[in-house]
């Protein structure tokens, strides 16, 4: 994987999370949809500019993913901390059983202690992260 690929891909995990979502906005599909596509093609002209101008070679594009796959997995490892040490966290009262699994249909609630369900999958996602980092690569020469 390119680093440039990293980077977009990393790029739209994060508009997928973090990116604004107001179903009460009129068009909000198309708004959602237009900066999930338009804002990662920018990125990714950008970057190949970008790339033109550094000209990596082989062996500097490698260090580069394996900084970026260590950077992602130490953040990740710190949003775990951060989960485990919390105080609280959202519940639910009650779930049904759907065709597809489960669903909340109760009400939120606070409840005492870390979700270690989200702890453990953040682990989870920074090994896989670490192991990208540290992984052994094919020579592309």
């Amino acid at each position: 994987m390119s680093s440039r690929k990293y980077l977009v891909g990393a790029l739209v995990v994060a508009l997928l999370i973090w990116g604004p979502l107001d179903h009460a906005w009129p068009a909000w599909f198309a708004i959602r949809m237009g900066y999930l596509i338009a804002i990662p093609v920018a990125a990714w002209f950008l970057l190949g500019w970008i790339w033109r101008v550094w000209q990596p070679d082989a062996a500097s594009e490698n260090r580069f993913e394996r900084a970026l796959g260590g950077a992602t997995a130490g953040v990740l490892v710190v949003l775990a901390i951060l989960e485990a040490m919390a105080n609280t966290h959202v519940g639910n009262t009650m779930y049904v059983r759907t065709r597809e699994g489960t669903e909340a249909v109760g009400d939120d609630i606070v409840m005492r202690g870390p979700d270690w369900g989200n702890v453990f999958m953040l682990l989870i996602a920074a090994g896989f992260a670490l192991w990208f980092s540290v992984a052994k690569r094919e020579s592309k020469q």
